[in-house]
């Protein structure tokens, strides 16, 4: 035995022993650690805790706004406890929790397998997309999760879920027997934890579609067992990007790495030599370096051997495509958007004769297409599109029986279609588009892809009668026609009949013109129809009809029946090809016509004298804007002067019709009633008499003014105390607000002590210093629904339309209540107490328990009679007859308000539906 083989036969010995060594290490470990566990089983305690441990992750990461998506078992730890849940014969049969959703539990048979130690307890937690809500530096969560892998947690899926925050290094500590740990697609960030290094026991690691940012580090070489590291797409936080910097060389001795994706990040540099050292046994059979920076040559991905998917495009790598001869496992080569020049490698043809899909578009690629090609029998996507390819295209790309998506485009290819195109028949989308060296026409052969949905043929010189532009061309054995295939001149009016194509022949005998068009999306100004395929039947029969190059002859009774997909179908091609029938040009463009017709330009349309339009358009906007003004004055006028007038007709006619009154029994009336009351006024009135008597005369003119402006009637007046009849409720709270208004914004002309306040509301009180008071004032009428319906609260200063507007909609809320023109010994209130006070200051007086407005009452023509009575002292008796109640209304003529000059009270505020006070 060499020295070579010896040591490696010592290194497969030393892996031998690690494997079958680390189970028991982790059998002690775990027995150790897992409360309750006797002869390596998790027992009735145990469970109990395990199930514990559960319902602490369900608590910590379950949202109740958003649960969630399956919480299938563990929802019974949010009404019973773990205790009762776990069954007395746990010992005997799989622990309740390893039926709950996403739960590995450890059973008999892992255990015989070596996937897990101690039966009965968590050996994972798979739950991906399941709306997990929770930061990974929550601590309950972390403890549960410790926990866990103290009893045997191998597992830790979370894939797409809410979690956020940062692995931090010192909450997770001492999770050396995960294997696999996915947090990909969430919201966690920060830079990848070096916790990970102690987790020698790691086998997949995916924190891919993350905020993580950061390099990759040099330590992530020390994790021997790991076959997946998925570290793509990290969107960094903040100001910071995501992964940077260098691929470590340390990778390359992971040397059972199968999967490595780095997609998507700032990684920059060159690819490190190690990364595929070993050549076929090297373990790599993935690896994904899209969309980075990174550069210079890519030859030291032919090292890695088993290499089954390849994708490094989008990257600044130059030099020649890499090729290996020992890529007969590749399946997918993508190196699209570098800088790769020279040709297209030969050895990819003869070595990767299984591959499916090859992309090298967007570089530097030069020469021809190798008809050796046609060893890749299994290729299903061919991606050549914007090179520097010459030459004409070999037909033996259509040979190739599973291709399914061919684009050539933005080349220099030249020739023809072959009508070796009808071959490929899964091929659903061809492009041709941009390759000027292109001529002739398209085969009438497409017609047979029953699965083709796009084809694109722009940017060439393809035409429906042969005859190209001039093109300096070598055509090649796939021409059908070669003496059609150049033309020496520019087509122009002089050239012959033959270069326009007939009706027949301007499209392939199974397509036709829609009845629609559209906008052409280049500069082109014009309009042109869709195209379309036929209906099988009449496909069949023109294409059967045709001659020469555009018949399919007796084949045409093999075109695929193609009804439901024949709208799908999307036949992109340059009008040019058709010679510009049916387009039309766009508003303000003219067409003009070349070549016999067969060649249409649109052209900007003469315009009218600018100089007419500017005046045109300066006199509208003027005219506009002197109409559009006089709209808002006559608008704003109305507003302004309609409530007021308007408020004022409707008061008058109230006057007219005197005191709410019934002229027989049983007729119903409707009434509302304000009651007021100056707080403390005979106290006030014994200390400063002479002051006190000043002021109530000022009162007294307010309360007349603003009776008479809402059409009230004075019930009674006693002292400082007024009743006021009104007809409509809203003249009620009008008359109140206006009141309490002009009560603030009186000069008295007098100062009280300033120990001594009065306070005055509508109802139990108006207060000059416009406090809001709920304390009922005493007296033979006053009973306690009364006061109630009366009580009113301040609406002065800034506050008043606020007050008001809010009255305004409890009224119209409300019902109007009628009652009998009977005597009666109730009252009914009619309104609902409010919800506010207000200070004269402006501001809210939500320290109290009050009303914001007026509580009014609504009562019978006899209640107004009997309150009148009981205040004057005279009774009326139960039953008496009112048929006439004309001693009463003479008396209120007495001490009806007038309108003699008063002192002029404040202007009031506008109300919608009461105008201005």
């Amino acid at each position: 035995m060499s020295p070579t083989s010896s040591a490696r036969g010592w290194a497969w010995a030393v892996l031998v022993v690690v494997v079958v060594s680390h189970p028991c290490t982790a059998v002690d470990e775990a027995v150790s650690r897992c409360p309750a566990v006797s002869g390596a089983a998790c027992g009735r305690q145990c469970q109990t805790h395990l199930c514990d441990v559960l319902s602490q992750i369900y608590k910590v990461s379950n949202n109740a706004s958003d649960p969630w998506d399956n919480e299938q078992g563990w929802q019974q730890t949010a009404t019973a406890a773990c205790a009762s849940l776990v069954a007395k014969t746990a010992e005997q049969g799989p622990a309740v929790y390893c039926s709950w959703f996403g739960v590995l539990c450890c059973t008999s048979a892992a255990v015989a397998a070596g996937n897990c130690t101690i039966l009965n307890t968590v050996s994972g937690l798979n739950m991906p997309m399941n709306n997990l809500n929770v930061s990974l530096a929550n601590p309950q969560f972390v403890s549960a999760i410790q926990q866990l892998h103290d009893c045997g947690l191998t597992v830790l899926n979370l894939e797409a879920n809410n979690l956020s925050g940062e692995m931090r290094d010192k909450q997770w500590t001492g999770l050396d027997n995960l294997r696999v740990i996915n947090f990909a697609n969430s919201w966690i960030e920060g830079t990848i934890p070096s916790t990970l290094r102690r987790m020698h026991n790691l086998t997949r690691i995916n924190l891919s579609n993350s905020y993580m940012y950061g390099t990759i580090p040099e330590w992530m070489g020390e994790l021997q067992h790991l076959e997946l590291l998925n570290l793509g797409t990290m969107a960094g936080s903040g100001y910071t990007t995501g992964l940077n910097g260098p691929i470590p060389s340390q990778l390359g001795k992971l040397q059972k790495l199968k999967e490595l994706i780095l997609e998507s990040n700032y990684l920059s540099g060159t690819l490190p030599p190690q990364l595929c050292e070993g050549g076929d046994n090297n373990s790599l059979l993935l690896m994904n370096l899209r969309a980075n920076s990174l550069e210079g040559s890519a030859s030291v991905l032919e090292g890695c051997g088993s290499l089954v998917q390849l994708d490094i495009s989008s990257n600044n790598f130059s030099g020649p495509l890499p090729a290996s001869t020992l890529w007969d496992t590749l399946t997918t080569y993508q190196a699209s958007y570098n800088i790769f020049s020279g040709v297209f490698p030969c050895n990819l043809c003869h070595n990767a004769q299984i591959l499916e899909t090859l992309d090298i578009s967007h570089n530097r690629i030069q020469g021809q297409i190798p008809n050796t090609i046609t060893l890749l029998s299994g290729l299903k996507t061919l991606i050549l599109g914007s090179n520097e390819f010459t030459g004409t295209l070999t037909e033996n790309v259509y040979y190739l029986p599973g291709l399914k998506v061919l684009d050539i485009s933005n080349n220099k290819f030249v020739g023809t279609i072959p009508t070796a195109i009808e071959y490929p028949f899964g091929l659903t989308t061809a492009d041709f588009s941009n390759n000027t060296g292109f001529t002739g026409i398209l085969p009438p052969q497409t017609g047979f892809l029953y699965n083709l949905q796009k084809v694109r043929i722009t940017g060439t010189s393809m035409s429906c009668s042969g005859v190209i532009t001039p093109y300096n061309v070598t055509t090649n054995a796939s021409c059908n026609d070669p003496t059609r295939c150049t033309t020496p001149s520019l087509i122009s009016g002089e050239s012959h009949p033959g270069a326009v194509c007939s009706d027949e022949e301007l499209l392939p005998c199974f397509l036709r013109f829609s009845n629609d068009s559209m906008p052409r999306e280049d500069s082109s100004n014009m309009r042109c129809k869709f195209i379309m395929r036929k209906p099988p039947e009449q496909a069949k029969i023109d294409c059967a009809q045709r001659s020469g190059a555009y018949t399919l002859g007796n084949s045409a009774q093999y075109l695929p029946d193609i009804v439901k997909d024949s709208t799908e179908q999307s036949w992109i091609i340059h009008p040019s090809y058709y010679q510009y029938r049916g387009c039309t040009c766009l508003q303000g463009y003219s067409p003009v016509w070349d070549a016999n017709g067969t060649i249409m330009k649109c052209v900007e349309a003469p315009a009218v004298d600018k100089r007419t339009v500017i005046m045109v358009s300066a006199i509208s906007a003027v005219a506009g804007l002197a109409l559009l003004a006089v709209l808002v004055l006559l608008a704003q006028l109305y507003l302004r002067t309609r409530p007021k007038w308007l408020r004022e007709r409707i008061m008058q006619a109230k006057r007219r019709q005197g005191a709410p009154k019934c002229t027989k029994p049983g007729d119903k009336v409707r009434v509302s009633i304000v009651v007021t009351d100056v707080k403390d006024f005979s106290a006030l009135t014994g200390q400063y008499h002479e002051l006190m008597m000043k002021a109530m005369g000022a009162h007294n003119n307010i309360l007349r003014k603003a009776c008479h402006t809402h059409a009230g009637y004075v019930m009674d007046q006693e002292g400082d105390s007024w009743t006021v009849a009104f007809h409509e409720p809203q003249d009620a709270v009008a008359f109140s607000l206006q009141v309490q208004q002009a009560l603030s914004q009186k000069v008295w002309g007098v100062r009280l002590p300033t120990h001594s306040h009065s306070d005055v509301t509508v109802g139990s009180g108006l207060g000059h210093n416009g406090t809001f008071s709920n304390t009922l004032s005493a007296g033979p009428f006053a009973s306690g629904q009364l006061h109630k319906a009366a009580e009113t609260a301040t609406a002065a200063g800034k506050d008043a339309a606020a007050g008001i507007s809010r009255m305004q909609q409890s009224l119209d809320a409300q019902q109007q209540q009628e009652q009998d023109c009977q005597v009666a010994s109730r009252t009914q209130s009619f309104l609902n107490p409010f919800s506010a006070s207000f200070t004269s200051s402006g501001r809210s007086d939500t320290g109290r328990s009050s009303s914001s407005g007026v509580e009014l009452l609504q009562a019978s023509f006899t209640g107004i009679a009997k309150i009148f009575s009981r205040r004057s002292g005279s009774r009326i008796s139960q039953g008496s007859d009112i048929k006439s109640p004309g001693s009463w209304q003479q008396q209120q003529q007495q001490q009806q308000c007038d309108s003699d000059p008063l002192p002029q009270l404040p202007r009031g505020i506008g109300v919608p539906g009461l105008g201005a006070l």
